[in-house]
């Protein structure tokens, strides 16, 4: 009803925008895989901060040059 109304005022353009999906965004998929594979990786907590920071980097650097995670994107896509 707001958009039918809008449309009818001369100085409003109404334009598409897509829904905001969280499958279809790259960097939430990102970090679902960093995450799983800090889980996969180091199945107890950290102990501090350095160890958690570089486990996130460990993890970060492993899915970025992975092909499974590219692959993953394409199938929830399709």
């Amino acid at each position: 009803m707001v958009q039918e109304r809008l449309s009818q005022q001369a100085d409003f353009e109404l334009i598409y925008w897509p829904q905001q999906v969280p499958d279809m965004n790259p960097m939430e998929n990102m970090w679902s895989e960093v995450k799983r594979t800090m889980q996969e990786t180091w199945p107890v907590l950290p102990r501090n901060s350095d160890e958690l920071g570089a486990l996130m980097s460990d993890a970060w650097d492993e899915v970025a040059s992975s092909t499974r995670y590219i692959r993953s994107l394409i199938e929830s896509m399709a």
